[in-house]
């Protein structure tokens, strides 16, 4: 056990996602997920997630809001495979069927 707390380290991310402008729709919603290397473990908190669905205010600056938090701790032995934080945003088409609408990562 001691010597796996020497050799080992730890990343711990929090945060929220906020708000977002996408034109041509009235609903959106975001999902998001951690794509990580084989030498990384979750300790602690959910790989993947998805939101809330928002409705479009045209009267505030981001007219899509969520505000939806995430929280994840990982352990590793070595950083190649550093995890990365995908987010992918949903809208509803006319035919009512889910197409993405903007995506993001980071590392």
């Amino acid at each position: 056990m001691a010597a796996e707390r020497d050799t080992c380290f730890y990343l711990m991310a929090t945060g929220q996602v906020q708000s977002c402008q996408v034109s041509g729709y009235d609903q959106i919603y975001s999902k998001y997920s951690i794509n990580f290397g084989p030498d990384w473990k979750c300790i602690k908190g959910i790989e993947s997630g998805i939101s809330q669905s928002s409705r479009k205010n045209p009267t505030q600056k981001y007219p899509f809001l969520w505000n939806y938090p995430f929280s994840f701790q990982f352990k590793s032995f070595n950083p190649t495979g550093w995890p990365q934080l995908i987010i992918s945003v949903y809208g509803i088409n006319s035919w009512g069927k889910d197409v993405i609408v903007g995506y993001a990562s980071v590392r």
